[in-house]
């Protein structure tokens, strides 16, 4: 069940989700595995246990020996039950084809996570709302936790937080024991 729902006015709702991701998950150390990671732009200059995972590796050629990097579609894992502290998706739900599948993997995997979604209705218009290609969907807070009570267990505590500023803005959810 969902426990909290709250925002946050921030200067930059973009640059704040990404700071909150990651403040996140090094409270964990090790055994963080980041899905979506894209270039792993979130983690590269942390000294933590992170397994970078995304469908492509696009990590810049100056960082790609520093890195744990898994090939895999988030929709089915390759790792085992408990595997991961914690697991980060960071603006990747609305780019997949069964959100709902992949937090079921998520749950699986990890004992906690930590996602971000775009809530595109709260952008300014200079943003480009609803102009992204690769967005599959376009969360509300409905939507979201719907999503939400499907694929994650309701006996974890779930929070919601908005992150909005600077004509951005994201909810950031957290999933813990």
């Amino acid at each position: 069940m969902i426990s909290e729902i709250e925002t946050v006015e921030v200067q930059d709702g973009h640059f704040e989700r990404c700071r909150w991701l990651t403040e996140q998950a090094k409270k964990h150390g090790d055994r963080i595995l980041d899905i979506g990671c894209s270039d792993g732009f979130m983690f590269r200059d942390l000294d933590l246990g992170v397994v970078e995972a995304d469908l492509i590796y696009a990590f810049p050629p100056q960082y790609r020996h520093r890195t744990k990097f898994v090939q895999i579609d988030a929709h089915h894992l390759p790792f085992k039950d408990g595997a991961f502290k914690c697991t980060v998706l960071g603006d990747m739900l609305e780019h997949v084809n069964d959100p709902v599948q992949v937090l079921k993997e998520v749950s699986r995997v990890s004992k906690c996570a930590y996602i971000s979604v775009p809530n595109e209705w709260e952008w300014d218009e200079t943003k480009r709302p609803f102009q992204h290609s690769q967005h599959l969907r376009f969360y509300t807070i409905h939507t979201l936790i719907a999503d939400i009570e499907k694929g994650l267990d309701p006996s974890r505590s779930i929070k919601i937080h908005k992150a909005r500023g600077g004509g951005w803005s994201f909810f950031c959810v957290e999933y813990e024991k």
